[in-house]
Order: structure tokens, then C-alpha cells, then sequence
């Protein structure tokens, strides 16, 4: 338990205020601590940080309670207030490509490939399922046997959302 005195306060005493998570006294650690300033020069601060993903889109009560050290069976005083914890993904900004596995060199034979999807490095890697992968463009070798644009006929079947939506289990693959 932490218990903050404060200074200079001259009505009816010092004042103690205890930093509160949920409604108990705050022990420290995540997924919040309370920064003490012990000059005096800003305010005491609470400090919100997790890896703990599964605080997820919920909502935690913190707060401050406030007695008089000197008169310490007189009524407390709770300052509650709430923080949510949002999604680490909402600002997504490291992907890491990865090589992809390229089809064997084919002369039209008809035979079907199956191009498979190799998904992307993400951090944080709670994230991966977050990204949605879309092929915009499928087009044949500019060497002039063949510069035909095949987007419209091969991207039409590719899922590029990774959520094994059974029976097909399609997800990142295209049939070329």
C-alpha cells in the first residue's frame, strides 16, 4: 500500500491520499502505477500500460482517497474516475513483409495451382488477425508472350481474411 503525504496544508492536518485500482489500494505494477512527484513540482500521476491484451475495449475505476492523518476516524474521501483500455491494433503501423512462394513456371497447360498466402510480420502479433490482405492485381509476364490483366477472373476467389470460415478454408488462397 502506498500512502502519500501531502505538505503545507494547515486546517486540520496533513493529508494522506492512497492511490486506488478497482476500488482496493493500488499495489503497483500492471496495469497501472501511480507516479509520486516528491519535489512538489507537477502533480502526482496515474500511468496506464499493459501487454495484458485481454483489457481489451474494458473499463477499469481508479482513483484517490483522501484522509486526515491527524483526525484518522474521520470519513475518507473517494475521487473516482474511469479509463478503458483500447485496442493495441487501432494504431497498427509495423508490418513486415515476407517472401511469398512463387508458382511453378507453367505453359498453359491448365493445370490448377493453389497460390497460398505467407501473412505478413505484424507487431504487436495480437494484431495478425486484424489485417485484411485483398489482391488488386494479377497480371501475366511482360516479357510479350503474355501482359493480359487476370485480376477480374483469379482475384474474385481470394479470401484475405484469416478466419478459417469453414468448409472451404479459403483463407489466403488464390486458385491460379
Amino acid at each position: 500500500m502506498q500512502i502519500v503525504t501531502s505538505t503545507g496544508h494547515s486546517l486540520c492536518g496533513e493529508l494522506e491520499y492512497e492511490p486506488l485500482y478497482e476500488g482496493l489500494p493500488l499495489t503497483g505494477g500492471e496495469p497501472v502505477t501511480y507516479a509520486v512527484d516528491v519535489n512538489g513540482d507537477t502533480t502526482d500521476t496515474f500511468v496506464f500500460n499493459s501487454n495484458d491484451y485481454s483489457l481489451t475495449n474494458t473499463t477499469a475505476t481508479f482513483g484517490v482517497r483522501v484522509t486526515l492523518a491527524s483526525w484518522p476516524t474521520a470519513e475518507p474521501h473517494t475521487s473516482d474516475a474511469e479509463v478503458t483500455y483500447t485496442s493495441p491494433c487501432i494504431g497498427l503501423n509495423t508490418f513486415e513483409a515476407v517472401g511469398q512462394d512463387n508458382l511453378p513456371d507453367d505453359e498453359y497447360s491448365e493445370t490448377v495451382y493453389e497460390f497460398s498466402l505467407n501473412r505478413f510480420t505484424i507487431e504487436p502479433s495480437v494484431c495478425t488477425d486484424t489485417v485484411t490482405y485483398e489482391c488488386t492485381s494479377v497480371v501475366g509476364p511482360p516479357d510479350g508472350n503474355d501482359n493480359t490483366d487476370y485480376t477480374s477472373a483469379l482475384c474474385s476467389n481470394f479470401d484475405g481474411i484469416f478466419d478459417a470460415d469453414a468448409p472451404q478454408l479459403s483463407d489466403g488462397k488464390l486458385t491460379v
